[in-house]
């Protein structure tokens, strides 16, 4: 149940971004998700409005990743950028803040899951890391956000 909450939050957060700019093309939004979750609820969500391209493979761990030369093509030529946030792609941070001064680059975990209801832990670089994706023992509530 918590599982279907958070993906509905997350739907919603990503519709709530993408469609005005689906709204005014007839060609399919080019979008850059970090993560294949990211890019799973994106795909649902904008369905043929939209092509999805992950970065990010299965087996991946999203914290350590680091962007190449096509990484950084690929979101260059991205119309819209999706990321998870909170951290989860960390050495990514740089990259995607760039990015964000130039195009729409979305974190959708923050439109969708109600900070005060996460559950901290403490990594091994110290950093305090929310972790609301993979265990719903890690987070308590997810609420839809359509205020974002």
């Amino acid at each position: 149940m918590a599982i279907r909450l958070m993906a509905a939050g997350l739907s919603m957060a990503a519709a709530l971004v993408a469609a005005p700019a689906m709204a005014q093309q007839s060609a399919p939004v080019q979008a850059v998700a970090t993560t294949g979750m990211v890019g799973d609820v994106i795909g649902q969500v904008g369905g043929e409005c939209v092509e999805v391209t992950t970065l990010m493979g299965p087996g991946v761990d999203p914290h350590l990743y680091q962007a190449s030369a096509r990484d950084v093509s690929t979101f260059q030529q991205a119309e819209m950028i999706f990321y998870s946030g909170y951290s989860l792609e960390g050495q990514l941070g740089d990259v995607l803040e760039r990015f964000s001064e130039i195009k729409p680059t979305v974190a959708v975990a923050p439109s969708s899951i109600d900070t005060g209801s996460l559950i901290t832990v403490q990594d091994v670089y110290g950093i305090d890391p929310t972790c609301g994706w993979m265990s719903p023992c890690g987070r308590r509530s997810c609420r839809p956000s359509p205020s974002r």
